[in-house]
């Protein structure tokens, strides 16, 4: 745990701003909600953090102080705005690169 928060300060030469949650600092922090299967019981939380968590247990995001996710849910923007828009663009891009998609399904048989 040291490694990935001092550590990752120290390497990047920002050990006065990062790192570390202390007043002064900034802070990016991920909140988890214990009560999914896989924390339960918590045992050993770094063990469990890096065996079973995928993402699915994220509650709350904090990037600079600002809230980016709060009960699981993105408020920092419109995520099914911007799900909806992607939705509607695949179909064109897919015609636009048909041969790459081609290829790409081509070799993914190939690999099976």
């Amino acid at each position: 745990m040291r490694m990935a928060t001092a550590g990752g300060a120290a390497a990047m030469l920002a050990e006065d701003e990062i790192g570390a949650i202390e007043a002064g600092r900034k802070a990016d922090i991920v909140l988890y909600d214990l009560d999914r299967p896989w924390w339960t019981p918590v045992n050993d939380p770094v063990h469990q953090f890096v065996q079973s968590e995928n993402g699915s247990g994220v509650d709350t995001v904090i990037v600079d102080g600002r809230v980016l996710v709060e009960g699981g849910r993105i408020v920092a923007f419109d995520a099914d705005a911007i799900l909806a828009e992607a939705r509607e663009l695949v179909p064109a891009m897919k015609e636009r690169n048909g041969t790459l998609f081609d290829l790409v399904e081509e070799v993914g048989r190939a690999v099976i």
